[in-house]
């Protein structure tokens, strides 16, 4: 195959991926022209697809509440593999820019959004290791592939090097290591490292933890990479506001601490719908 083919082809699969995700609806197919995906005003993910695909014409938007947007999907042909496929503006596309949205897109696709009975369709795999692609990723990672970005043995997929820097680009790796690993060993450092009069603020007369007061304790008082005496910002503390992005991350820290503390308990669990505030009761009466 010719390079200029080559390219062409992965570009058409990568967008073909993207719309899927997209515009696909409940089952993640080709979408028609005319499907319509609504989301919430300065969604990131659609902002980069829309740039990335400006020189096609084939997406519109409107407003249709004062904080969501409808994107409409417009183009010429049957199908969308028919437009695309004959669409000559596929070959004025930057192809690292179409890429770079995908491994963004893909990593972080939420198959709780599609829950009317339908199997659950997960994220793409960013790790380094050997991985069994989810179906609806096989197409795009078999033409990713032919340009070396992945090897492919049996029905398993694993990134190559050639892949590293768009990884590190699309914040999907930290200098070669997954950044979901950073991130989790980073907030298990800041649970470990809390001081003893911070974490008592964040447990109930029970001996529990309250993870909406953790969110608001982390948020005032963990900043310039340490715990610090005094919240950050004292009249919002007062106020208990939480400061964005700082619940999101107490829940994953929870998550983080129940492994840990599943670990530590060599097999022995409570019942399921006790088992979190079991094991981080354990934790903090240690």
């Amino acid at each position: 195959m010719l390079r200029e083919d080559r390219e062409r082809s992965i570009k058409i699969a990568l967008l073909s991926s993207l719309f899927r995700m997209k515009f696909g609806g409940e089952t993640c197919a080709t979408p028609i022209s005319g499907a319509t995906f609504s989301t919430a005003d300065h969604d990131q993910e659609m902002e980069w697809l829309t740039e990335t695909v400006e020189p096609l014409r084939i997406l519109s938007s409107e407003r249709v509440q004062y904080d969501t947007l409808a994107y409409r999907l417009i183009f010429q042909g049957s199908t969308l593999a028919d437009y695309l496929q004959s669409a000559s503006e596929v070959n004025d596309l930057d192809g690292k820019k179409i890429l770079l949205t995908f491994l963004r897109s893909s990593s972080t696709f939420d198959p709780r959004r599609h829950t009317r009975g339908d199997p659950p369709r997960p994220s793409l795999p960013t790790t380094r290791e050997a991985f069994a692609s989810p179906a609806h990723f096989v197409p795009v990672l078999d033409a990713l592939c032919l340009d070396g970005y992945c090897d492919r043995k049996g029905p398993m997929f694993q990134w190559t090097d050639k892949i590293a820097p768009l990884m590190e680009e699309a914040w999907l790796w930290i200098d070669g290591v997954l950044a979901t690993e950073v991130r989790q060993r980073e907030l298990l450092r800041m649970w470990d490292t809390m001081p003893p009069k911070t974490r008592a603020m964040v447990v109930t007369t029970d001996g529990t933890l309250d993870l909406r007061r953790l969110s608001v304790v982390w948020g005032h008082f963990w900043y310039d990479g340490a715990w610090h005496d005094e919240p950050g910002n004292e009249q919002s503390f007062q106020r208990s506001g939480v400061i964005g992005g700082s619940f999101n991350q107490t829940l994953e820290l929870a998550e983080l601490l129940e492994d840990r503390a599943q670990k530590q308990a060599l097999g022995s669990r409570p019942p399921v719908a006790g088992r979190l505030r079991g094991f981080l009761s354990r934790l903090l009466r240690r």
